[in-house]
């Protein structure tokens, strides 16, 4: 199992734990269990905002978000309001690194929010483990 127990927590929430790690400016949204399955709209509204103080906060350039328990359905109407409201706010993001789901519609809806939005400002790569997507955040 991976373990990020080394990197300090500086969020949590009912559905994620945010933990940033300052020597490579990585922060890391880890979501819990099956939390967002029920998610309403507004909870994800909350959540997303948490993430962009965050990043806004420590001038977080490379995000990793493991997204394989994320289960809320992201809705086109959703979608739009992420980009406009999520990423292009965040001045400072280079790198988001997805850690993919298992949920297959859930995920096909963060890969359109990525393709869609206004992600053009950063790169995005999608991996299967963190350490992966680690090893491409810090090079």
């Amino acid at each position: 199992m991976e373990s990020l127990s080394h990197i300090p927590i500086i969020g949590e929430s009912q559905f994620a734990i945010f933990r940033y790690d300052a020597a490579n400016n990585i922060g890391y949204q880890l979501y819990k269990g099956d939390s967002t399955a029920l998610m309403t709209e507004e909870e994800y509204k909350e959540e997303m905002q948490r993430v962009l103080h965050y990043c806004l906060e420590k001038q977080i350039s490379n995000l990793l978000a493991d997204t394989r328990n994320f289960l809320f359905v992201i809705t086109p109407p959703i979608q739009e309001w992420t980009d406009a409201n999520i990423f292009a706010p965040n001045i400072y993001l280079k790198k988001l690194a997805l850690i993919v789901s298992e949920d297959f519609v859930s995920q096909l809806a963060l890969e359109q929010v990525i393709e869609e939005g206004s992600s053009a400002r950063f790169v995005t790569r999608f991996f299967s483990n963190i350490e992966s997507a680690e090893q491409w955040l810090k090079s």
